[in-house]
């Protein structure tokens, strides 16, 4: 009796209409995104879609640095404890 509450055919129109709905909604923001100004032009502080598309990309430049290795005390390999039989 429990599965024939949970058919597909019941549970398969509300799957449609919430697949249909979240595709709806990705367009309509990604419309919104790409029409979207202002009248002095620029990055709003105040307008968060502004802000993340414009903090998306960050420049960097890329600095070599050179390595300077300086020796700070001789290292003497110690004498082995055991003698090596062949």
């Amino acid at each position: 009796m429990g599965r024939s509450l949970l058919s597909s055919q019941q549970t398969g129109g509300w799957r449609r209409v919430v697949g249909v709905f979240c595709i709806l909604l990705v367009i309509f923001a990604a419309s919104a995104e790409l029409v979207h100004s202002h009248d002095s032009g620029g990055i709003h502080t105040d307008c968060s879609l502004c802000v993340t598309a414009h903090s998306a990309v960050q420049a960097t430049v890329a600095t070599v640095v050179a390595v300077v290795l300086r020796p700070v005390a001789m290292w003497a390999d110690p004498e082995p404890l055991f003698s090596r039989r062949t």
